[in-house]
């Protein structure tokens, strides 16, 4: 017979909302078992299926993250508070919730934001029905709402995107914990009680990561008093710390890095004492170095033997913290 015209391999790609590595699939064709059936030149090919989905974590007071966080002992009030840490009003154009129900990872329930929050205010969302009178005022009003989205029970894990960009999540999208809720390292739980963030805190992250679980206590049950208010000492007027503006401040080349990154903060100048930190996927911290850094000073970090993938990079020094990404091949 003639030869067999070419045709297409359709792989189908199923998309998570989770931060990891650029994952690879290698199609090779073996040996026909029908011995006039002939290969072409290229019997192999690589596909490379590209992380979309951004490390919930950027430069310190630039994005909105949770910061209260209340499900009802009595009554029927359900309520989460979002806090913008900025020195200036924040579109809410964009920007959406979704709950992801006993251990789903698709379907969830949404609701896209509008209006904005003011320079360091927050806005409230509450369950539709909400029965607390003060909570429900405050969800009333022009920085809050309510919506189907806070119908969550204390297994349920809450997200908060601005487009593909996950700004913040309260639990493990994919997975359900036990009755008692997802709990916090400073005696708080998401069942039946109320959690605030810890004032010091200054991004959203994921729940395992160092800016997740660990950044929440426990404030009570059925306490809603403090809701449409919300007080950081890491942000805000309040802050004791400033945090670097310059989106180009950090300075990281090669960027993909294979054996050594540079880096440098051309912004500063005089040369100061620093820290350079490496964070993987997870927010474990996979590398960390002492560094001096200025407009004329960089440094190089080794990253031999990490494993490949997208990385969070975070540069310290006595007056700011700066943040940026790498690829590691």
């Amino acid at each position: 017979g003639g030869a067999v015209a070419p045709g297409p391999v359709t792989v189908t790609i199923v998309g998570d909302l989770l931060p990891e590595p650029n994952e690879t699939v290698r199609l090779r064709l073996g040996t026909p078992s029908n011995p006039t059936v002939l290969l072409g030149t290229n019997p192999a090919h690589t596909l490379t299926i590209a992380n979309d989905d951004a490390l919930p974590a950027g430069q310190p007071c630039t994005k909105l993250y949770f910061s209260q966080y209340a499900e009802s002992l009595s009554g029927n009030s359900k309520a989460v508070e979002i806090y913008n840490p900025t020195n200036a009003a924040v579109a809410l154009a964009g920007k959406r919730l979704e709950l992801f129900a006993n251990g789903r990872t698709a379907m969830p329930t949404t609701q896209a934001l509008t209006g904005s929050i003011p320079a360091y205010g927050t806005y409230v969302v509450a369950n539709t029905g909400v029965t607390d009178p003060g909570l429900a005022a405050v969800a009333a009003g022009p920085t809050g709402t309510t919506s189907s989205v806070a119908f969550f029970n204390g297994d349920d894990a809450l997200a908060l995107f601005d487009g593909t960009d996950t700004l913040d999540i309260i639990g493990v999208i994919g997975q359900q914990p036990t009755a008692t809720g997802w709990t916090t390292a400073n005696n708080g739980s998401t069942f039946n009680s109320t959690l605030v963030r810890l004032p010091t805190a200054n991004q959203g992250g994921r729940w395992t990561g160092p800016n997740g679980a660990t950044t929440w206590t426990g404030n009570g049950v059925d306490n809603f008093a403090g809701f449409g208010s919300y007080a950081s000492t890491a942000c805000g007027p309040l802050a004791t710390r400033g945090a670097a503006t310059f989106r180009n401040a950090l300075t990281l080349f090669p960027n993909p890095a294979s054996a050594a990154l540079t880096v440098g903060l051309p912004g500063l100048g005089s040369a100061q004492p620093a820290t350079v930190a490496l964070f993987d996927g997870l927010g474990r911290c996979v590398r960390t170095q002492a560094a001096t850094l200025g407009a004329a000073a960089t440094a190089l970090v080794d990253v031999r033997g990490l494993p490949a993938g997208l990385y969070a990079v975070r540069v310290s020094t006595a007056g700011a913290d700066y943040t940026g990404r790498v690829v590691v091949e």
